[in-house]
């Protein structure tokens, strides 16, 4: 599978007659975005667009998910799969993306189903926020909604998702008719051939795959594979079809833990593991397991089969991302032992829960074989927020049964917080540089 991918830059967002981009400016239609966006969506009564961009003194609350706008100019099918049309399989052909732009989605109302509720999460585009937050550094086209209150929190998740990947497209779009400058190009190609790095008289190279972990729990927090909800046994992925949106973030639990959409089109993992191809190892493609199951007997038949699928595939090695915490940590440790009980070399991504103070042990559950982990970092670590001019998405800090510390006064000032609420500050696929350490 051979997928190019045009990159075209994006400083700001501004709003103008037309959908278009002008250098590195992109200027959005209002009118025609939300027109999109509510002709799709039963749910969503209307629609607010706020543009906050890098260096102003702003704050985005409440958010859920954050997709990057990509569009399919060339190839099968079309970017999100299953959501946005058929669920072709995709990671093919050519793709422009929005590179510095991000379509942030945001809920109104904290829904709970069964235990399980959305979390608080805080984008800060000024510092120190901004340290830990990676979409303080992109034009983001933030969407609010205003809810029918007859349709019920599932129909509303459903609609904002959809809603949000409506945008990333119709943004995307307008690159359509553009030609990328050479270097804004970049060919991602995966085809079978010699283990050698230099065609056959090397050494042979170690066989790498990648064991990516999506959450599936309740009805608020998913992750989904083709438009589905991630289920069933272990499957292989070809890591182009990322880059398409294959892989939708539905996961609103603990904000520092998420991995969304952004993350999953621009997946670090991949972008590594493709840089290191026919020179350091031979990238074997990417497994796709799901996680935070109830039962001992489902997470060990999730960590055998993933083993079991990377041995025949080949790897002498596989490095595996976690998804959410609790006891998902489970699911990750047991494929860390099946894998190494059959020979293959493991690599763990995850974050730690070590106190505000860093001296708690980091780890909910751990296995003698998982020696080789990398941190994201302790997303119990305590910061205090900037004041701002500007707040985007909602009207309060909302702490869910008193998950984390309550916020009292405006929700432009300044408040300490742990990093659990601060999106994506731990995220656990490597997008970020925040790391703990032992000594």
């Amino acid at each position: 599978m051979r997928l190019e991918v045009a990159s075209f830059p994006v400083g700001r967002a501004v709003f103008g007659p037309k959908t278009a981009l002008a250098g590195d400016t992109l200027s959005i239609d209002r009118g025609e975005l939300t027109e999109r966006i509510l002709a799709k969506t039963a749910a969503l009564r209307a629609v607010r667009i706020d543009l906050v961009c890098p260096g102003e003194a702003a704050r985005i609350i409440h958010a859920l998910d954050v997709v990057e706008p990509r569009c399919k100019v060339e190839g099968p099918g079309r970017v999100f799969p299953g959501f946005l049309g058929e669920p072709l399989t995709v990671g093919q052909g050519r793709t422009h993306r929005l590179a510095g732009a991000a379509v942030v989605a945001t809920t109104p109302v904290i829904w709970e189903d069964n235990g399980i509720s959305v979390k608080e999460a805080v984008i800060d585009m000024v510092p120190p926020g901004a340290a830990y937050t990676p979409f303080s550094r992109t034009a983001n086209v933030v969407l609010s909604f205003d809810l029918d209150q007859g349709a019920g929190f599932s129909q509303w998740d459903h609609d904002i998702r959809l809603a949000a990947l409506t945008a990333a497209e119709y943004l995307a779009q307008c690159t359509a008719a553009l030609r990328p400058a050479p270097e804004a190009l970049r060919v991602y190609d995966l085809p079978p051939g010699a283990r050698r790095g230099d065609g056959g008289a090397g050494p042979r190279l170690p066989r790498v795959l990648y064991a990516c972990t999506l959450m599936t729990e309740g009805s608020v927090h998913n992750t989904f594979v083709y438009g589905r909800k991630v289920a069933g046994l272990p499957a292989w992925l070809h890591p182009n079809e990322f880059m398409d949106g294959a892989i939708v973030s539905g996961n609103h639990h603990i904000a520092a833990d998420r991995n969304p959409t952004y993350f999953q089109q621009n997946n670090p993992v991949i972008e590594a593991l493709y840089a290191g191809h026919g020179d350091t190892l031979e990238f074997g493609g990417v497994i796709v397991e799901e996680t935070q199951q109830i039962s001992f007997a489902d997470k060990e038949r999730a960590a055998s089969q993933t083993a079991k699928l990377a041995r025949w595939l080949g790897a002498d090695g596989v490095v595996v991302t976690h998804d959410t915490a609790g006891h998902a940590a489970v699911n990750l440790m047991l494929t860390c032992q099946r894998c190494e009980q059959l020979g293959i070399r493991t690599v763990l991504v995850v974050n730690e829960l070590n106190g505000p103070d860093g001296t708690d042990f980091g780890l909910v559950f751990a296995v003698p074989e998982a020696d080789a982990i990398v941190s994201t970092g302790n997303k119990d670590q305590i910061i205090r927020l900037a004041p701002v001019s500007t707040v985007v998405g909602g009207d309060a800090i909302w702490d869910w049964r008193g998950y984390d510390d309550p916020v009292e006064g405006n929700v432009r000032d300044g408040f300490s917080t742990s990093l659990r609420r601060l999106y994506c500050s731990t995220t656990q696929i490597g997008a970020e540089a925040l790391t703990s350490a032992a000594f």
